[in-house]
This record gives structure tokens, C-alpha cells and sequence, in this order.
């Protein structure tokens, strides 16, 4: 029988195989010039605030700007939002920049 490590187990990995679907996924589109659709694709799982010092860092051209940008496909938002939320929201500009 089953116990709750047993299924905790099992829940994570099929959310760590459905993101690297959509990662895989992601690039494909990406690569084929549908940037929207892989912007849709890309589960955003990191990224950074574009008005903060890790964009001055890494020499983002929207650095000082107010936005996101995940690190994944490389799409932006603009303004302050919570990068969670950003999972159910369509890019401003889509898959802007190549992942890292």
C-alpha cells in the first residue's frame, strides 16, 4: 500500500515531467518562430524583476524597467506583479530574449 511520502513522490515527479514537456515543447515553438504559442508553453519557473539588480547584472536591454522577465523562454511583463501569477498571463512581449 501506498503511503503519503509514496504519492507526494509520484505527484512531483509527474509536475517535473509535465514542465520539461513544455520546456521541450517551449524551444520547438520557439525555434519554428511561434513565439505566443511558446511563450504558452513555457511553465515560467524562474525568473527575475526586470527593475532590480540582477537585470543590471546580466545586461537585460529592460533593465531599470518595471517588469518580469522569465528566465525559461525569455518573455517579459511589464509593471509589478507577483511572478507566480504571471503563469496564467500572457507575455507582453513573448520569448523576447534566448533562454539562458
Amino acid at each position: 500500500m501506498f503511503n503519503d511520502a509514496d504519492i507526494e513522490m509520484a505527484q512531483l515527479t509527474a509536475a517535473g515531467n509535465a514542465a520539461a514537456r513544455g520546456s521541450r515543447r517551449m524551444r520547438r515553438l520557439r525555434a519554428d518562430g511561434r513565439l505566443a504559442e511558446a511563450a504558452a508553453a513555457c511553465h515560467h519557473g524562474a525568473g527575475y524583476g526586470t527593475d532590480g539588480s540582477a537585470a543590471v547584472d546580466i545586461k537585460d536591454p529592460r533593465a531599470g524597467q518595471r517588469g518580469h522577465r522569465c528566465s525559461e523562454c525569455g518573455s517579459w511583463w511589464r509593471g509589478s506583479v507577483n511572478f507566480w501569477e504571471l503563469r496564467e498571463t500572457a507575455p507582453d512581449v513573448p520569448c523576447e530574449l534566448e533562454p539562458r
